[in-house]
């Protein structure tokens, strides 16, 4: 299946077959991997860098947060982190996490990682939760690179959570 099927397989009921649509509730898809050095976050950012170009409102996690490199690989080496969104996350409404994701140039969002591995104890699996919670009322497609560890909380929360799961 190519990807520009999925489009089409998300369609708002009331718009029937001939018009693709964007899904009304999003979908949050994990990519996960029990082991690193597989590919997960190469596989994460081209699927999410291919749907942003047909969609303005698809979203990059980066919830590999003791070692996210999601920003070096689209070159966001500057920009809000996951980090600088907790003080803002209880009470937030979907559409401020605009103010705290790093813009790429097909218009993917993208919620970077902590900058430094020791900040990633800063960040509860219930602030990844919240997150997660919170992006399918505002983007339509959230694509999550997740940490390997299989005994990861943030993990267990991001799998928990997910509409969809790709195994890279």
């Amino acid at each position: 299946m190519a990807a520009g099927d999925d489009f089409r397989r998300f369609r708002y009921e009331e718009q029937g077959p001939a018009s693709p649509a964007e899904p009304p509730q999003g979908r949050l898809i994990a990519i996960v991997s029990p082991k690193g050095g597989v590919g997960k976050t190469f596989l994460a950012v081209n699927l999410a860098v291919l749907f942003s170009e047909r969609s303005r409102r698809v979203a990059l996690l980066d919830l590999d947060l003791a070692a996210g490199d999601i920003g070096l690989q689209l070159d966001l080496l500057q920009g809000p982190t996951i980090v600088d969104l907790l003080p803002y996350l209880e009470g937030m409404e979907p559409e401020t996490l605009d103010r705290f994701v790093t813009h790429y140039k097909t218009g993917l969002k993208v919620l970077l990682a902590p900058p430094r591995p020791e900040l990633a104890d800063m960040v509860s699996p219930a602030d990844v939760a919240k997150v997660l919670d919170l992006a399918p009322s505002h983007y339509s497609f959230v694509f999550i690179d997740t940490p390997s560890n299989p005994a990861n909380e943030v993990l267990l929360e991001t799998l928990e959570r997910s509409h969809r799961m790709v195994l890279g």
